[in-house]
């Protein structure tokens, strides 16, 4: 399919250009080269402007006829964002996580008391040199 930004002599599959963030591609969409069937050995390649959206590629907020041919397509080259699946923390690491809060805590107490306790012996062996 004619899906490639800027050049219809680039192919790629129904359906592959992938979701990126703008600053990898204006569009929004990128076809990884698993996805590009022309040329040969492709790199991955960054898609048109699905129409009816504005479309950064275009120099003017609204496309020219020339750009909507070259920036533009109306064909089925979008692969739908799938909805981010988000995982909770098992409750085994929860609990390795408050025991080792805990464990930290006793570790900054003790080493606090120690340090507190050789400024304590410090000052007392000054006080008994002068």
């Amino acid at each position: 399919m004619d899906c490639a930004a800027g050049t219809d002599a680039i192919k790629v599959v129904p359906k592959g250009c992938k979701p990126v963030s703008k600053d990898r591609c204006a569009s929004g969409f990128m076809a990884p080269a698993e996805n590009v069937t022309f040329p040969k050995n492709p790199l991955e390649t960054c898609c048109k402007c699905k129409e009816g959206e504005t479309c950064p590629y275009c120099l003017g907020t609204v496309c020219t006829p020339a750009e909507k041919k070259k920036y533009v397509t109306d064909k089925d080259c979008y692969d739908e964002p799938q909805e981010p699946v988000i995982i909770a923390p098992s409750p085994i690491i929860q609990e390795q996580e408050e025991t080792f809060s805990i464990w930290n805590e006793k570790v900054i107490w003790v080493f606090g008391i120690l340090i507190v306790s050789f400024i304590a012996m410090f000052f007392v062996k000054i006080k008994k040199i002068s």
